[in-house]
């Protein structure tokens, strides 16, 4: 008989809860399905900011939580599918839809989600489809929603999904307005200190950071029609220090520069990461037209959000710009929202701060649209 950690492999098991007056003794490594009415906040609050087991401290990264959504009932509207047939039609709940990938494992055959416009508007597809995804990534589920007129339409584009190769690697792009830490994020993420994290030296320019396809111990830096080769991640930071004083003084932006390293992470050789400039940056409106350049042909988003000043007007409209950007591409799209400067507000209770402020985001977040 099949079990959820067979599809899940990181869980023991999924356990529904449709109250916040649950009394079972919580589980590590365990799933947590969370009735509509319950909050993650509140969940977090019961199990406390740490929980001991076997002796060991576990952080609460050890903890998964969705929400256990009720789908509008209308025939057909959320229905599963392999490649081959369709698999079940008329779900009625996340708890319902969990339960027919699970039944449906042992084929080993890639399974969709596949959401009918014929029984409901476009908008209303969207809105259910982005409640789903929402659960899955909870949960580190990695299976395609498709939004469809029909079955044979949404089949055409799963075989679309499964055979296709990507041409060229896989772009994320880091936003953010000025000061709001995209550049200490991206080093973070690259393991060195490449480019300059200074708040008073904003980034004037795109720059994209890929994997250099050789064993060769030097990075390039391509900038226009040169390409300038160092020894190390120092001697980039030395060199784009230099270039974003010199656009600094005149408040000026530089042309696009690509960063190829041979030390790239491993695990991130098929990606490109890009750094954009806050279009925020008062003395110039080149950084905002930058930006906006970016914002056409990005793939996948990270947005940097400034837990100091959040949600501030440049904020709010640079978020708005990129979410009506990746919500009008018909493919799979991705936006991670980044809390940065935790340690800047309410520090005497860090923990309690920023469960309350990931609450607050989300009510402002879903306020917004």
């Amino acid at each position: 008989m099949n079990t959820f950690t067979q599809i899940l492999p990181q869980f023991k098991e999924i356990k529904l809860l449709h109250s916040d007056d649950f009394t079972d003794e919580i589980q590590t490594n365990c799933a947590y399905l969370l009735a509509e009415s319950n909050s993650i906040a509140k969940f977090i609050d019961k199990i406390g900011k740490r929980y001991v087991h076997d002796n060991k401290v576990l952080n609460l990264y050890d903890f998964y939580t969705a929400y256990n959504l009720k789908f509008p009932t209308v025939p057909s509207t959320v229905s599963l599918m392999s490649p081959k047939r369709l698999i079940a039609m008329g779900i009625k709940s996340f708890d319902e839809l969990l339960q027919k990938i699970l039944d449906n494992a042992g084929e080993n055959l890639p399974m969709a989600v596949f959401l009918s416009i014929e029984a409901r508007t476009m908008e209303e597809m969207l809105k259910i489809k982005r409640d789903i995804l929402q659960q899955f990534i909870f949960l580190r589920m990695y299976i395609p929603i498709i939004v469809s007129e029909n079955f044979k339409a949404a089949k055409k584009t799963f075989d679309e999904i499964l055979y296709s190769t990507p041409e060229e690697k896989t772009n994320i792009t880091f936003i953010g307005t000025k000061k709001s830490g995209k550049s200490s994020l991206i080093n973070a993420v690259l393991g060195e200190e490449y480019t300059p994290s200074s708040s008073e030296l904003p980034t004037p320019n795109k720059i994209s950071y890929l994997w250099s396809g050789s064993d060769k111990s030097s990075i390039s830096v391509e900038y226009g029609d040169n390409q300038i080769y160092f020894s190390d991640a120092s001697d980039v930071n030395e060199y784009l220090t230099r270039e974003f004083r010199r656009a600094n003084k005149t408040a000026s932006a530089l042309r696009p520069m690509q960063v190829c390293i041979p030390n790239f992470p491993a695990d991130l050789r098929d990606f490109i990461i890009t750094d954009t400039p806050g279009p925020n940056f008062a003395a110039s409106q080149e950084h905002t037209a930058v930006t906006e350049n970016t914002l056409k042909d990005i793939q996948h988003a990270i947005f940097i959000m400034n837990y100091s000043a959040h949600l501030t007007d440049d904020e709010i409209l640079l978020f708005d710009k990129v979410y009506k950007v990746l919500n009008n591409k018909r493919r799979h799209q991705t936006m991670i929202v980044a809390v940065n400067r935790i340690d800047e507000m309410y520090a005497a209770d860090v923990i309690k701060s920023y469960e309350r402020f990931a609450d607050y985001i989300l009510k402002r977040l879903n306020a917004l649209g």
